[in-house]
């Protein structure tokens, strides 16, 4: 079997078509599709004036097998989330540390759950995400980047990711909160645990409505 080769790119485009869309599979929501995201980039939608920088990271055999992917961009800011985390940008103001930009993974404005590696069928689901996973800590640690959320994820993919070391974050589904997302590390707050808790309609959720944060060991700790 070839040797496996990792490409970052900073447009769907550089992906063929043909070759995205046969690994994502034909029941892939739409949110996902090569066509969707190359629209979003020809509109100018999803650019990097825009604060969107696609940055997708793939695995390949050889130099043509497409073999996993994970669809990824570089936030200038976090509209387009509907997750808020200006919290978290305020405090590493304050620790005069720089927040954006980020890594995030998720459609571009389309808070649908669904995200997740995609990894061929012949190939190891553990072991690719085990590598994506590492291959985006080191990417980040080389240029400074402070945090990597997946939003959205697909529940899944979320046992695959979270036996790879990602750090999940919940929350019950009662009224207008949900599950929405994961974090890979926060490595401006130095820590070992990294639980987050947000509400869909806006803004963290406040401890004192009977939240606990609990400890768990996260990709790339400190």
């Amino acid at each position: 079997m070839a040797s496996l080769k990792a490409r970052w790119h900073r447009s769907i485009r550089e992906i063929p078509e043909q070759q995205w869309e046969q690994l994502l599979g034909p029941e892939i929501i739409p949110f996902y599709r090569w066509n969707w995201l190359a629209a979003l980039e020809d509109s100018g939608s999803v650019a990097p004036d825009q604060g969107w920088q696609p940055l997708h990271l793939s695995l390949w055999r050889g130099e043509d097998q497409l073999c996993a992917l994970a669809p990824l961009y570089l936030k200038g800011h976090s509209y387009g989330e509907f997750v808020f985390d200006q919290a978290f940008a305020r405090l590493a103001g304050d620790l005069g540390l720089r927040y954006y930009p980020k890594l995030i993974g998720m459609s571009p404005v389309s808070p649908v759950q669904g995200y997740r590696f995609h990894v061929a069928a012949d190939e190891d689901l553990a072991a690719l995400t085990q590598l994506m996973l590492e291959l985006i800590d080191a990417f980040a640690r080389k240029n400074g980047i402070l945090s990597c959320n997946f939003l959205y994820v697909d529940p899944l993919w979320r046992p695959v990711a979270e036996a790879a070391g990602s750090a999940f974050l919940e929350l019950g589904r009662s009224g207008r909160e949900a599950v929405l997302g994961v974090v890979v590390w926060l490595d401006f707050l130095r820590i070992e645990l990294v639980r987050l808790i947000f509400c869909a309609g806006g803004g963290v959720i406040p401890l004192d409505r009977g939240v606990s944060l609990a400890a768990v060991r996260g990709l790339g700790a400190i």
